[in-house]
């Protein structure tokens, strides 16, 4: 009989608990995301942009307050090491390897929100908060016999879902992709 390490790519979609982030700083999360919202919104309009360009516009052209920036930017560093910590306190005890690839703050990207929407200010508030993170996974399993890719990756969405949900705010399994070995 042999093993086969199986291994997956996953990208999940997790806020971190306000809770969580409270106990490590002043600032809060939902708060900053308001002011950096508010702020947003008033350099697009005194620009008479029609969109909302990505933080880095505002950041460079020094639009923005130092002070929220920094607050901004402290959030998003706590928030991933939180992220990161829970996710591998809560998965190594199901995958035999578990490594965070990569974690993106959602604040960085271009928001996908258009001036004349409803809930403006809100819409903008929900994409610059800085508890919220996409996280790329490598994933393996170690396994008796050869497992089928569909199987593996329906398994590993479960159990991602399962061992993680409870530990963020929001979290929602994005894709999960089996790896196929190397021919030999």
């Amino acid at each position: 009989m042999s093993l086969n390490i199986q291994t997956l790519e996953a990208q999940i979609d997790v806020r971190v608990a306000e809770q969580d982030l409270r106990q490590l700083s002043v600032a809060q999360p939902a708060e900053v995301a308001r002011q950096l919202a508010g702020a947003v919104l008033e350099a697009s309009r005194a620009e008479g942009l029609g969109y909302f360009p990505a933080l880095n516009h505002f950041e460079e052209n020094g639009q923005l307050a130092p002070d929220l920036l920094e607050a901004t930017h402290a959030l998003v560093w706590l928030a991933s090491q939180r992220a990161r910590t829970l996710i591998m306190t809560r998965l190594r005890p199901i995958f035999s390897t578990v490594r965070v690839q990569q974690i993106h703050a959602r604040l960085y990207t271009l928001p996908a929100i258009r001036s004349g929407q409803h809930n403006l200010l809100e819409a903008l508030s929900e994409h610059y908060d800085p508890a919220a993170l996409k996280i790329n996974l490598q994933l393996s399993l170690i396994q008796k016999q050869g497992g089928e890719g569909e199987a593996l990756e329906n398994y590993t969405r479960k159990m991602l879902w399962k061992w993680l949900k409870g530990s963020f705010d929001h979290m929602e399994v994005g894709s999960v992709h089996w790896l196929a070995p190397e021919p030999d």
